[in-house]
């Protein structure tokens, strides 16, 4: 989407009546790798679709591993020369009408393929699943950690797709028994329960659907260790002011979306449906990328304020810096008031005292 004008490019062009499914931008954003995301127009299913990122046009498609195989929730790594993937053991209709799609995924393995000069590699296994989901993994900035997602087994492995009511126990779509889950971008690493930022014990896990962990793209200083934010999205309460685990609560879905199909468009959540929010917390890579970790690398998490609470907050972004206006207003420099909706030139942010200054090392 070119953003000064808020169109598509190239206009109107596209995949046709393909669903959307995940993607990624190659660092430099020339290029953009898209999971073909199944569902009723059943494309091949062992390929990730190309494009050109700076002209929208498509490129050949990507064969990633073998026949039958369904990649997905790709995310490439910030050097370029590799891309983080899921492998599900399975994809169901979760709702019974015999739609598939890659937003509800089983048995998720974490794979790689390495990237060099237009060339994609053969797919490296990561983290092979036992029964249990990953998904949604992401590379630290630095490409040393892989940060994802994880639904344990509920049941047996032969009814891993098994669903009633719409509610699927072992789906990567909302889970309630999501957790933020860390491991080293090494092929054979242990992955870590992030069990601060999860606000709950891995041997005594609260339901808290704790899902779509982002990164911050800049390391800082701490102590003499170097230090990682992550955002992801919880249905923790907040106070008084976001309670979602009272006698009734359940997850819900935004009205007039696959998962709540017959409602009007902007209804209102009801008063006992949970509220996912966007929490923060801080990793100590330090921690993360010693040879052995003894200790969880996270902290305790917090709700990031300025949220609106009557919504459900799930994909949290970051941007390290921000250009000027596309109207070509001019940015603002070093020392300058950016709390009065100017925009910090490129290569400083908004400090917290209100001024622009150099990004944090």
């Amino acid at each position: 989407i070119d953003m000064a004008t808020k169109m598509s490019i190239p206009p109107a062009v596209g995949r046709g009546n393909m669903p959307p499914g995940f993607g990624s931008f190659y660092p430099d954003h020339t290029k953009f790798l898209m999971s073909h995301g199944d569902g009723v127009s059943a494309p091949p299913t062992n390929i990730m679709l190309e494009y050109d990122g700076n002209a929208g046009t498509a490129l050949p498609n990507v064969t990633v591993g073998a026949a039958g195989s369904e990649p997905t929730m790709e995310d490439w790594g910030p050097d370029g020369k590799s891309v983080v993937y899921v492998l599900p053991s399975a994809t169901a209709s979760w709702d019974g009408s015999g739609r598939t799609d890659d937003d509800h995924i089983f048995g998720g393995s974490l794979f790689s393929i390495s990237y060099n000069a237009g060339t994609f590699g053969a797919p490296v296994s990561l983290l092979a699943s036992a029964g249990e989901n990953n998904y949604y993994p992401s590379y630290s900035p630095d490409g040393q950690l892989i940060i994802f997602d994880r639904a344990p087994l509920v049941g047996s492995a032969s009814a891993l797709t098994t669903c009633a009511g719409g509610f699927c126990p072992n789906d990567s779509f909302s889970n309630p028994a999501a957790r933020v889950m860390l491991m080293k971008s090494a092929p054979g690493s242990t992955p870590v329960d992030l069990e601060a930022a999860n606000g709950s014990p891995a041997a005594s896990p609260l339901k808290f659907s704790n899902s779509w962990p982002k990164w911050s793209p800049f390391l800082q200083n701490y102590k003499g260790d170097k230090l990682l934010w992550i955002a992801f999205s919880s249905t923790r309460d907040y106070g008084l002011r976001v309670r979602n685990h009272q006698p009734g609560m359940f997850q819900c879905y935004p009205s007039d979306s696959y998962e709540d199909p017959g409602s009007t468009h902007g209804q209102k959540f009801q008063p006992n449906c949970q509220q996912p929010q966007l929490w923060m917390a801080a990793i100590d890579v330090t921690v993360a990328i010693a040879p052995q970790i003894a200790k969880d690398p996270s902290r305790v998490g917090f709700w990031l304020p300025f949220q609106d609470i009557t919504t459900h907050n799930h994909t949290p972004q970051w941007t390290q810096s921000a250009g000027p206006k596309p109207d070509g207003g001019a940015c603002v420099q070093v020392g300058g008031n950016c709390t009065q909706g100017g925009t910090c030139c490129t290569g400083l942010v908004c400090q917290a005292n209100g001024t622009c200054g150099a990004l944090p090392q």
